[in-house]
């Protein structure tokens, strides 16, 4: 099932960003790491979700804040000037729905339990590099916007 991880993980947030934000989204390459900006980590958010049953691992998104506000704005059909609150709550509800559709398009995942959204801006955030799990992360475009979906397997 690992090796299809990759095209159901872009299949669903496919689907997602289509049915629930009518954006169109166009992946890019599958990538062992993941460059953001250090000097500029407060410019960054994380939406993680972990799964259990079926599929133990996690979910990440990992975007630009300005991107996470405009899909926080598109999904609650509201203006939000922050990731706090309700925004934050808005885009952890996106990764759980990409959680959910993992689920929906994978012949094998028919039991998966999703925990509750996690949402960090800043320089909290922690890119998973660890030696025992498998890891991989597919890059995703929507307009001129770019943000990735790290997928975790413990």
């Amino acid at each position: 099932m690992q090796d299809k991880l990759p095209e159901i993980l872009i299949t669903s947030v496919h689907d997602v960003f289509l049915t629930f934000l009518s954006m169109e989204v166009f992946p890019g390459q599958i990538m062992d790491s993941v460059t953001i900006d250090s000097s500029h980590p407060h410019n960054y958010v994380t939406a993680v979700i972990d799964l259990s049953g079926d599929f133990e691992g996690s979910l990440h998104l990992y975007c630009p804040v300005l991107f996470a506000i405009r899909l926080s704005n598109s999904m609650a059909n509201k203006s939000f000037n922050s990731m706090t609150g309700e925004a934050s709550d808005v885009l952890g509800e996106l990764i759980t729905l990409v959680a959910k559709w993992f689920q929906i398009n994978s012949a094998e995942i028919t039991n998966i339990t999703i925990s509750p959204a996690i949402v960090v801006s800043g320089n909290q955030i922690d890119l998973t590099d660890k030696e025992h799990t498998s890891c991989f992360r597919q890059a995703f475009k929507v307009d001129e916007d770019t943000f990735m979906v790290e997928c975790i397997l413990n």
